[in-house]
């Protein structure tokens, strides 16, 4: 499987042009235009996206997740990290170095 590095200081952005998304209730559906896969987002994932309408550094979206939950910014970046890791392997997300 492949594996992406991802470091605190790259840019994230919103793949918009790759998927159709649809928000259901507290989740989002996304579907790969490329493949026609579908993807459900859960509700921190779909705060993510939602957070991500321009370009933003993953630590900038930690430190984000950070102050919306109860979370600690160790458990959130042991938490999210792998996560958006999975997003830029699923191409939900690309990133700028």
């Amino acid at each position: 499987m492949e594996t992406i590095t991802l470091l605190k200081s790259d840019i994230l952005h919103r793949n918009e042009e790759g998927f159709l998304s649809n928000k259901l209730g507290d989740e989002m559906v996304m579907m790969n235009l490329e493949s026609g896969d579908y993807l459900g987002i859960n509700e921190v994932g779909f705060v993510i996206w939602d957070y991500l309408q321009g370009p933003k550094p993953v630590q900038e979206i930690l430190d984000f997740l950070v102050s919306e939950y109860d979370v600690t910014p160790e458990n959130c970046e042991s938490d999210t990290m792998p996560y958006l890791q999975q997003l830029l392997l699923q191409k939900v997300v690309l990133v700028n170095r």
